[in-house]
C-alpha cells in the first residue's frame, strides 16, 4: 500500500510538472498542445456498448463495487499516513522526499538535454518519438467484451488515419472474434454523427462465424454529403446470442482550408536550413504547420514546426531545420519533407480546421553543413525552467 501511495503522489507530481512547464512554454508550443488535445479528446471516445438491460445492471453493480473499492483505498491510505516507522526503518516522508528529489533531478536533466535544440526543430530520437510526431497516423479501437455464456467477444476497428478530405480513399479494417466459438452474425457497418444518427450504411454481407475479418476501401467522394458534420464515426454492430454489441472509431472529414502546393528556394541563415512553404488558401488566417524531415534514404531526422499568418501581403511560413542537429546526424542531404499537417487555428466562435499537402513528400535539396560548425542554441527560457525544477527538489538549497 505504501508503494501505491507513493506512485499516486509521483503521478500527481508529474502532472503538476508538465502543467507548469506548459505554462512556461513559448506560444508556439502552446499551439502544439492545443492541436494534439483536439485530436485526442474526441467527443465520442471508442466504446463497446451492450443494448440489453442486463448489461446496464452489470454496469451499475460495477460502479457500486468501484465506489466501495475507492472508499477502501482511501481508508488504507489514511492508515498508511498514520503508520509509524519501526526502529531502523526510514520515515515515510523521507522515502517520498528521496523519490521526488530523484524524479525532479531526472526531469531537469532530460529537459536540459532537450533544450540543446529549438522547440520548433527537435531531433527524432527513436521510433516512439516519430509515432508521436505523426498526429494523423493510423489508429485502432480494440476492445474485449464478456458475454453472459462465459465467452469473450473481441472487436477491433482500425482506420488508416484520423483526418480525411472528401477526395481521399479511406481504409477500414475489421476483426471480430470470440474465444470459445460463440457465433457472430448480422454484422453491420455505418457512418454516423456523434449522436448516433446514421448517415451512410456500408453493405457487408458477412456470413455468420466465430471469427470474421474484413477490409473496406471507401472512396469518400462517392458517399460524402456537403451537409455532413466534420466529426464522424464508423460504427460496427454485431449480434451475439440475444445481444447486439457495437464498436465505434471516430474520424474527421471536411474540405481542406489550405493546400501546400510546393516549397520555395531552400537557404541557410543563422544556423538554420530554411524551407519556405508555398501554401494556397481561400481561408486566410493564423496557421500552424508541422512536418518531419527525413534523409533521402528514409532515416527520420527532425520534427519541424512553424506558425504565423497565411494571407496576402504576409511572408511565406518557413520551416527551419537546426543545422547543428543535421551536422550531428551527418545528414548532408538530399532530404524528404513528409508527414505534413496544416492547421488553421480557430477562436472562441470557430473551431480549428485543417489543410492538406498536394503530395505525400516534398524533396529538399542537399546543402553544405560547414556553416553550422560551432553553432549553439540558447533557449531563452532555460534558466527559468531549470530554476523551477531545481526549486521543487526536496534537497534544493
Amino acid at each position: 500500500m505504501k508503494k501505491i501511495l507513493m506512485l499516486s503522489l509521483m503521478a500527481a507530481l508529474m502532472i503538476s510538472v508538465v502543467t507548469a512547464l506548459a505554462m512556461l512554454r513559448p506560444e508556439q508550443n502552446d499551439v502544439v498542445l492545443a492541436d494534439r488535445a483536439d485530436h485526442q479528446q474526441t467527443p465520442d471516445a471508442p466504446t463497446v456498448n451492450a443494448s440489453q438491460e442486463s448489461a446496464n445492471a452489470s454496469g451499475t453493480a460495477a460502479t457500486d463495487d468501484t465506489n466501495q473499492a475507492a472508499e477502501a483505498t482511501a481508508t488504507s491510505e489514511l492508515a498508511v499516513n498514520e503508520h509509524s516507522p519501526t526502529p531502523g526503518e526510514p520515515a515515510e516522508d523521507e522515502v517520498i522526499d528521496a523519490l521526488l528529489s530523484d524524479l525532479f533531478a531526472e526531469v531537469a536533466d532530460a529537459y536540459q538535454l532537450q533544450a540543446r535544440y529549438p522547440h520548433f526543430s527537435q531531433p527524432i530520437v527513436d521510433a516512439e518519438a516519430l509515432q508521436g510526431y505523426r498526429p494523423n497516423g493510423t489508429h485502432q479501437v480494440s476492445l474485449p467484451y464478456p458475454l453472459p455464456n462465459g465467452d469473450t467477444y473481441h472487436a477491433s476497428l482500425g482506420l488508416d488515419r484520423y483526418r480525411y478530405t472528401p477526395d481521399d480513399q479511406q481504409q477500414v479494417s475489421l476483426e471480430l472474434s470470440t474465444d470459445r466459438g460463440t457465433t457472430i452474425r448480422q454484422v453491420e457497418a455505418e457512418i454516423t454523427n456523434l449522436n448516433g444518427q446514421v448517415l451512410h450504411a456500408q453493405p457487408l454481407n458477412l456470413a455468420a462465424a466465430a471469427n470474421l475479418s474484413h477490409d473496406m476501401h471507401i472512396e469518400l467522394s462517392d458517399i460524402w454529403q456537403p451537409d455532413w458534420p466534420a466529426e464522424l464515426q464508423w460504427r460496427v454492430r454485431a449480434r451475439l446470442g440475444q445481444q447486439q454489441l457495437s464498436v465505434v472509431a471516430p474520424f474527421y472529414l471536411d474540405r481542406p482550408v489550405a493546400t501546400l502546393i510546393g516549397l520555395g528556394a531552400v537557404g541557410v541563415s543563422e544556423g538554420f536550413l530554411d524551407i519556405p512553404l508555398n501554401i494556397r488558401t481561400d481561408h486566410p488566417g493564423y496557421y500552424f504547420v508541422q512536418a518531419n524531415l527525413f534523409s533521402d534514404s528514409g532515416k527520420p531526422l527532425l520534427h519541424l514546426q512553424a506558425e504565423g499568418p497565411v494571407a496576402e501581403g504576409y511572408p511565406a511560413l518557413t520551416l527551419q531545420a537546426f543545422g547543428p542537429a543535421l551536422l550531428e546526424a551527418d545528414a548532408r542531404g538530399p532530404y524528404q519533407l513528409t508527414d505534413i499537417q496544416l492547421t488553421r487555428l480557430g477562436d472562441d466562435n470557430q473551431p480549428d480546421r485543417f489543410g492538406r499537402a498536394s503530395q505525400a513528400a516534398f524533396p529538399v535539396s542537399a546543402i553544405s553543413l560547414d556553416a553550422f560548425e560551432g553553432v549553439d542554441w540558447e533557449d531563452p527560457m532555460l534558466a527559468e525552467r531549470l530554476e523551477f525544477l531545481k526549486g521543487n527538489r526536496t534537497d534544493a538549497p
